[in-house]
């Protein structure tokens, strides 16, 4: 038989007890230095010295007596069960103390804050510092792990910041995780504690009203509520600014307010060129490809979406959007009966994961809808479990679920099945009822 992998929970009860009373009869000094190396992430000598506030010489002797113990090894790293349970035996304050040295001592040197970030995760302290530290190593990690993200935050809120900036950043961070719900509530908190005015107190919105807008407005996007949506974007702007951003044009094209759409490109035409981030042209290639998909050809704008889609690919990191290029390259690609390019599109974002938890259900979703249209009723039912859409299954979010309704009424007609197509024709009532018509 194969060895069955040991989890934290699989060690003894008695083993821990027997590690608590070897780690009491060690001295106070290699103790101290097994706790701050947990801490530190197995730091050097250097940032041990300044956490224990003991000179050069000293920590060497007590880091060579910690390594001798058999608890942490030649690299500096301590043993994880070890090192939880310091955590849990070491006193509230003296862990506040080090905790707060850390948090000191990072800042002050610069770099990557998120090692540091998620060994204060680990902790339940307190303190300006360590917010801080907390915040930054959140804002870090928010591109490519919002659940990770989100945990920082929450835990810089704990530890006593409070500020509109934290909060938007938390609502960032829930609406890329897929909790909708979450999300609103903090962008509206952000929003109630920031006024209109910014610093300079001439009518320019601050930055952090301006992303709380920006996660609403991808919000009820991603809820079929596009023409709120449209009016948020529009006060993410200054009011003597350009007017919508660039992503609002799938949006107002979505609303049918095409010639709007066209003057926000006609009046970013260096958008890629002020800020040449990869966010940055993925957005300009998904506004001029669905600009291009409504007044132009849709062979021109299925390629800008498909190069934005692999762009996002490429990133390795979920931003958010109104909707995703692979999903809106799809739904292009529909239209003219280009199934094949569709699918592949759709298989590769579901593959490469661009967008979080939210992007995934939208992604199977619509590769379901495509079975159907396709004619492969088996792959269909499949996608649209895998989607969490499936009977009994609670609703999705609104522009979800009407795709969702939408493929088990067309499953049902498929396969001449009257009663699920009663069951499935109850639920697009629903469906419809709660998605406004675009």
């Amino acid at each position: 038989l194969a060895a069955v992998p040991r989890t934290r929970l699989d060690v003894p009860a008695g083993v821990r007890e027997q590690l608590r009373y070897v780690l009491e009869a060690l001295p106070p000094e290699v103790r101290d230095v097994l706790f701050a190396a947990t801490l530190s992430t197995g730091g050097d000598a250097e940032t041990l010295g300044h956490l224990l506030e003991t000179d050069g010489p000293a920590i060497d002797r007590t880091l060579q007596a910690a390594q001798a113990t058999g608890l942490m090894a030649d690299h500096g790293a301590v043993v994880p069960l070890v090192g939880r349970l310091l955590l849990r035996l070491t006193p509230a304050a003296y862990t506040n103390r080090i905790c707060e040295r850390l948090a000191e001592l990072q800042l002050s040197r610069g770099g990557s804050m998120l090692p540091v970030g998620q060994a204060l995760l680990r902790t339940s302290v307190r303190g300006a510092q360590v917010a801080e530290t907390l915040q930054a190593a959140g804002q870090e990690a928010l591109g490519s792990h919002p659940d990770l993200a989100s945990r920082l935050f929450a835990a810089a809120a704990a530890a006593g910041a409070q500020s509109p900036a934290l909060l938007a950043s938390r609502a960032d961070a829930a609406a890329r995780c897929g909790r909708l719900d979450e999300a609103l509530r903090l962008a509206d908190e952000a929003l109630v504690g920031d006024p209109l005015t910014g610093e300079s107190g001439e009518g320019e919105p601050s930055a952090e009203r301006t992303r709380a807008l920006g996660v609403t407005a991808a919000v009820l996007a991603h809820r079929g509520m596009l023409a709120r949506a449209a009016e948020l974007y529009r006060l993410t702007d200054s009011p003597g600014g350009a007017g919508y951003p660039v992503i609002a044009v799938p949006v107002l094209a979505g609303i049918g307010a095409l010639a709007e759409a066209q003057k926000v490109l006609a009046s970013c035409p260096g958008h890629t060129e002020n800020t040449p981030t990869l966010l940055n042209g993925i957005e300009s290639l998904i506004a001029h490809g669905v600009e291009e998909s409504v007044t132009g050809s849709s062979v021109v704008a299925l390629s800008q979406l498909t190069r934005a889609a692999s762009l996002l690919e490429s990133a390795g990191s979920t931003p958010l959007l109104p909707d995703t290029p692979a999903a809106l390259a799809a739904l292009v690609a529909m239209h003219p009966g280009e199934f094949a390019a569709a699918a592949s599109v759709l298989r590769r974002a579901t593959s490469a994961r661009p967008g979080g938890r939210l992007a995934g259900t939208r992604h199977r979703l619509l590769l379901g809808f495509l079975a159907m249209l396709r004619g492969h009723t088996g792959d269909a039912h499949a996608l649209l479990t895998a989607a969490g859409a499936g009977a009994g299954r609670p609703a999705l979010e609104p522009r979800d679920e009407l795709f969702a309704a939408a493929i088990e009424v067309g499953l049902a007609r498929r396969e001449g099945d009257l009663s699920a197509l009663q069951r499935g024709w109850s639920r697009a009532r629903e469906a419809m009822l709660q998605h406004p018509v675009d």
